[in-house]
Formats: structure tokens, C-alpha cells, sequence
């Protein structure tokens, strides 16, 4: 049975170490997402883990127009996966089109473990006619490996090995190598300074000690943390920007719904007059509070 052309995205790629970074951002995962399917597209599990495009295909891939933002964005995502773009050099020296023109520069782009990772090598090895010198070692062969794989029991058919995940770990006591220059990286893009980040790599420590969490990468904690507002609370010199928890937007709501009443009160008995008014203020919030929730 023919299977449909498709490109699995493993689960893994939330907290693998190749992939930091990519499932948070959403331009890096759309990038990702669009060059595995090209891969699967231009068969790049039979020609070593890589494929060829045009400028065109490396647009389409980044998402925008001109070569250059292209490349720009693509180096990003270089940064914070495996993929690796270069330029393909013609053969044999200029790259001439069929009518006399230069033809169009071309992009290599490398995925490795491509075919692994996507199944390809497994269904190239189920489909391969063996020779007739060896067809009976190959037959053996085969019914040896069937016994092996078939199950002793049900319950044995019902284990799957369980994919071994990074081991969390305390927050060290400084961010320093290549930790520390990719902490600058994803905080620059995301438009933190290095100040701001030194600030926020202070409290996420001071939190993280505080009530021994354990953590597998803790430069994507310190980066959201300034994403999330928290971890750069209290800084001096840098204006509040209102992150709000809930309990700040809970007071803000009763507050608002408390002059919403009073407004409506006033307003009452400014039409009505004081005298033709027979509703106390507590009944009078509760309708309006109930107005409100409705």
C-alpha cells in the first residue's frame, strides 16, 4: 500500500537540545515546518539529507520577499536548529541558461538525519529485490528476524520504549559559554538588552532557589520570564510596561465595576429625583454587577 507523502513533526521538538527555541516562536516553527515538507517533496532521504531550491523556493520557505531578508530569517533558524544553508556553485565553472543568460543562483539546504528521523531508510531497506545468488540466506534471514520481533505475550505487544528526555537540572550559579551567548541571541531578537537579561537571569536564580525548581534549559525560563513581564519587575530605570497577575486584573475589575455603579446611582437620581427613588445602593450594585456578568 502506497503511503501518502507527509512530514512528521516529532514531539520532541518542544524541549530538544537541537531545537531550542523553535516551538516558542512561531516564525521559527512555520520555517521549519514549510522546509521539512519541501524536503519531502524534492526527496532529500535519497540525496544525503539535503535538497536544492531557487531563490523563489528560499522566499516561500522564509515567508517574504528579496534574497536577503530571506537568508536573514533562514540564519535564524540556522542558529536555533540543525538546518545549514549554502550556496550551490555551478559545475564546471559560469552558470549559463539554455538561452545565453545567467541562470538563476541555487541554495543547498541540509537536514541531518533527515531519513531517520522521518522513516524513509526503513521503507528503501522493505523494498529492496535481493539477488538470486542470496535469496535463500535473505529468506532465512527474514523468518529468523519474524520470530524474534514477534511478542511473547499481549502484554509484551502492549510495551513502547519510552524516548529518553533531558534530565532537569538547578539553575546554575552563572550562565557563562555557550549558554550565555545564546541567552544574549534569543534576548537581542526578542529586544532585550544584555543589562535586561543579566537583570532577569538575577531573579529567575533567586525564584528558582528559593523553591528548588528543577529545569532542563534554563535560558528558554530567563527568556520567557522577560517575555512574560516577571523577570524584569523591579529593574531601575525601566518604566513598568503593565504586566498585570490575576489578582491585579481581578482588583482592577471589581474597581471598575464599582464606579460603573456608583456612576449609574448618580445618574439615577440626578432623572428621577431622590424622593421617587426607592432602591437602596447595595440592591442597586447587585443589578449592575449582575448587568455586568450577564
Amino acid at each position: 500500500m502506497r503511503r501518502v507523502p507527509h512530514f512528521k513533526l516529532m514531539v520532541s521538538v518542544q524541549n530538544h537540545r537541537h531545537t531550542i527555541g523553535v516551538y516558542e516562536d512561531d516564525a521559527l516553527l512555520a520555517m521549519f515546518v514549510r522546509v521539512g515538507i519541501m524536503a519531502v517533496e524534492r526527496f532529500a532521504d535519497r540525496t544525503g539529507d539535503s535538497f536544492l531550491c531557487s531563490s523563489l523556493d528560499l522566499e516561500k520557505l522564509a515567508g517574504c520577499r528579496g534574497v536577503a531578508n530571506a537568508r536573514r530569517k533562514l540564519g535564524r533558524l540556522e542558529a536555533s536548529s540543525r538546518l545549514s544553508v549554502g550556496r550551490e556553485e555551478a559545475r564546471g565553472g559560469a552558470s549559463v541558461g539554455p538561452e545565453g543568460g545567467q541562470r538563476e543562483a541555487s541554495w543547498r539546504l541540509t537536514l541531518p538525519n533527515f531519513a531517520k528521523k522521518q522513516g524513509f531508510k526503513s521503507v528503501v531497506s522493505t523494498q529492496t529485490v535481493p539477488s538470486a545468488s542470496a535469496s535463500a540466506s535473505a529468506t532465512s534471514t527474514a523468518s529468523k528476524e519474524k520470530k524474534d520481533k514477534e511478542p511473547a505475550s499481549e502484554t509484551d505487544a502492549l510495551c513502547v520504549p519510552k524516548t529518553k528526555r533531558p534530565s532537569k537540572r538547578p539553575i546554575p550559579e552563572s550562565i557563562e559559554g555557550d549558554d550565555r551567548s545564546r541567552l544574549l541571541r534569543l534576548g537581542s531578537d526578542s529586544g532585550f538588552s544584555e543589562d535586561m537579561c543579566r537583570y532577569a537571569t538575577t531573579r529567575v536564580r533567586l525564584w528558582a532557589q528559593g523553591s528548588g525548581k528543577l529545569r532542563t534549559d534554563w535560558v528558554a525560563v530567563i527568556v520567557n520570564s522577560m517575555k512574560a513581564g516577571w523577570g524584569l519587575e523591579g529593574m531601575p530605570g525601566r518604566k513598568d510596561p503593565g504586566f498585570k497577575n490575576y489578582g491585579q486584573k481581578l482588583e482592577d475589575n471589581s474597581r471598575k465595576v464599582r464606579e460603573e455603579t456608583d456612576e449609574f446611582i448618580e445618574q439615577h437620581f440626578r432623572e428621577r429625583g431622590e424622593e421617587s427613588v426607592r432602591l437602596d445602593q447595595q440592591h442597586v450594585r447587585l443589578l449592575v454587577a449582575g448587568r455586568g456578568n450577564s
